[in-house]
C-alpha cells in the first residue's frame, strides 16, 4: 500500500465533508454531491489499504499509479471489489444508501436541478435530498466507527470533529431548510437523530467544548 496516498485520499474525503454543512441550508444538492464524494473516496481508501491495484480500473501498473495516470474504480466496481477480493462487502443498509446518494449526484451533475412546481413542491424536494445524504452520511459513519475503525483510526479524531460540525448545523437549521426556534427545537426531534456520532457522548463534549472556545463561544 502506498501510505502517503492513503492519507491524501482519506484526508480529500474529510475535506468535502468539512465543507459540507456549508451548503446544508441554502445549496441541499451541493451538500449531497459533497458527500457522496467523500463516500465514493473513503471507498477508494479502504481499497487502497489493501493494495493500490485494487483502485485502478484495468492495465494497472505500478508507474501509471504513481503518476497518477488511470482511471479509478467507479463505485459499483469499488463495492464489488471490497466484497469479492477483499471479503468485506458493504452491508445491504450502506450499499442501497450509496447508490440512492450516487443516483441523485449522478442526475445533478449532468441533468440539473429541478426547478419547476411551487414553493412547497421545491421546500419537499430539498427535504427529500437532505435526507438522502443524511442516510449516506449515517451508513458511512457507521463503518468509519464500526469495521474500518482500525483501517482510520488515526482519522477518528477528525470525524468526530466533523460530527460535532453537522451536529451543530443541524441545531440550527432542520431538513426542511428553515432555521429553528428555540420552541420548535424542543417539539422537533433532536438534530442528533439526524447527525449523532457513533462516540462516547463525554469525547463529543469534550470535542464541542473546543470548537465552541475557537469560534468564541466560550469565555
Amino acid at each position: 500500500m502506498s501510505r502517503s496516498t492513503f492519507v491524501m485520499m482519506t484526508e480529500n474525503a474529510l475535506t468535502y465533508l468539512r465543507l459540507a454543512p456549508k451548503d446544508w441550508a441554502n445549496h441541499p444538492d451541493q451538500f449531497a454531491i459533497k458527500v457522496y464524494t467523500a463516500i465514493e473516496l473513503f471507498l477508494k481508501a479502504r481499497l487502497l489499504s489493501e493494495h493500490w491495484s485494487l483502485i485502478i480500473t484495468k492495465d494497472a501498473t505500478l508507474a501509471k499509479f504513481r503518476s497518477g495516470d488511470f482511471v479509478s474504480v467507479p463505485f459499483e466496481e469499488a463495492a464489488k471489489r471490497l466484497k469479492v477480493i477483499v471479503d468485506e462487502p458493504l452491508p445491504d443498509s450502506s450499499l442501497a444508501a450509496f447508490d440512492e446518494l450516487r443516483k441523485y449526484r449522478n442526475k445533478v451533475v449532468h441533468f440539473g436541478l429541478e426547478n419547476s412546481g411551487s414553493s412547497v413542491e421545491q421546500i419537499a424536494r430539498d427535504i427529500a435530498t437532505r435526507t438522502l445524504a443524511l442516510d449516506a452520511w449515517r451508513e458511512l459513519q457507521g463503518l468509519i466507527h464500526g469495521p474500518w475503525s482500525v483501517i482510520f483510526e488515526e482519522f477518528g479524531d477528525e470525524m468526530v470533529r466533523i460530527e460535532g460540525i453537522m451536529a451543530r448545523t443541524a441545531a440550527t437549521v432542520g431538513p426542511d431548510g428553515r432555521f429553528r426556534m428555540q420552541k420548535e427545537e424542543t417539539e422537533a426531534p433532536a438534530p442528533r437523530d439526524w447527525f449523532a456520532p457513533l462516540v462516547d457522548p463525554a469525547v463529543q463534549a469534550e470535542e464541542d467544548r473546543k470548537l465552541a472556545e475557537e469560534d468564541g463561544d466560550l469565555p
